[in-house]
């Protein structure tokens, strides 16, 4: 089995051992594991702080590469 993991950027930059404990946790499971690195913004820091147009943009482009 293979999954597309998306590791929000507030675990990259406060938590990123999260995000490397993940993929070990998902490894010794055997599951293959890909990250695409065209992931973008999801555009949750920019909705919580109520620019809900942009976070919609945002999102979308999101979406399309993941």
């Amino acid at each position: 089995m293979t999954v597309d993991i998306f590791i929000a950027c507030f675990i990259d930059h406060l938590f990123p051992e999260t995000g490397m404990n993940m993929d070990k946790i998902l490894a010794k499971l055997g599951v293959e594991v890909n990250y695409n690195d065209k992931q973008t913004c999801c555009g949750q820091m920019v909705f919580n702080i109520g620019c809900c147009d942009e976070a919609k943009e945002l999102g979308e482009t999101f979406i399309f590469y993941f």
